[in-house]
């Protein structure tokens, strides 16, 4: 697990970074160039941004309902490789990931969800006040650190940022009554009309569906629940959010509550 310990000075500079970005001309704003593209291992979302500092391409990020992607195995890093370079065009192209240590200097986390791996390039990351986000390299597939302006101050070595986006969020549980319980979930839309609904059920396999609701078709995330009745309590049950739109798809992570062990309400 890749954590940081919050350190004044730094949190400074990486607030004054992301206000700089936003409010200076080119870089103030990542545009969109492809996405969404779902990825069917993990079922998220995934955008390409035009080259930009890293600060504007989490802004934007977070403005499409994510943040710059999180790698979590070698399969993924491999599929946004497979992905997302050939549409970049270059030979020297770079892509930002979520991973930094803009905080705390040498202490590395994730934008968005953890990762559980590190792709490193020989010699990486190298740890200064400048290089402080991680990038994948077009040429050897690894992650590097580099300044939030590298893109910019290298124009034949651009650097695009990948953003991930959890469409369906499976939230906790919660008004826990005798015989019953309302699950709950959050759907983003990426800006196709969807429908949202859950599975649920005494194991895995689940067994049983919710109606579908329609969350709209907007930019932001749209929370949604649904009561489920007939449980029996000191029983486990396993459910998830799941929705579906023109892009896809989507199941958010599998959840659990037992009636037995729950305080009502």
């Amino acid at each position: 697990r890749m954590s940081a310990t919050r350190h004044p000075m730094k949190i400074q500079h990486f607030i004054a970074l992301l206000v700089l970005s936003l409010a200076t001309v080119p870089v103030a704003r990542a545009a969109v160039l492809a996405g969404p593209i779902t990825n069917a291992a993990n079922a998220h979302a995934y955008y390409l941004l035009s080259s930009n500092t890293w600060t504007a391409s989490e802004a934007e990020a977070i403005g499409l309902g994510g943040h710059l992607v999180t790698i979590n195995d070698a399969a993924e890093n491999q599929w946004v490789l497979n992905t997302f370079f050939p549409l970049t065009g270059g030979p020297y192209d770079w892509l930002w990931i979520g991973l930094n240590d803009a905080v705390n200097e040498g202490q590395f986390f994730w934008a968005g969800e953890e990762g559980a791996i590190a792709i490193w390039a020989s010699g990486e990351p190298f740890t200064t006040d400048v290089e402080d986000y991680a990038a994948i390299e077009r040429l050897s597939g690894r992650w590097k650190d580099l300044s939030d302006t590298h893109g910019l101050e290298n124009p034949t070595a651009p650097t695009f940022g990948v953003v991930e986006v959890a469409v369906a969020v499976t939230q906790p549980a919660n008004q826990f009554l005798p015989g019953s319980a309302r699950l709950n979930g959050r759907v983003s839309p990426i800006g196709s009309p969807t429908l949202a609904w859950f599975e649920w059920g005494t194991s895995l396999a689940y067994g049983n569906v919710t109606p579908p609701q329609s969350v709209g078709s907007g930019g932001n995330a749209v929370g949604f629940s649904n009561v489920v009745v007939g449980l029996v309590s000191g029983t486990n049950y396993h459910f998830r959010a799941r929705a579906s739109n023109a892009f896809g798809f989507f199941a958010g992570l599998n959840q659990t509550f037992n009636l037995g062990s729950q305080r009502p309400g």
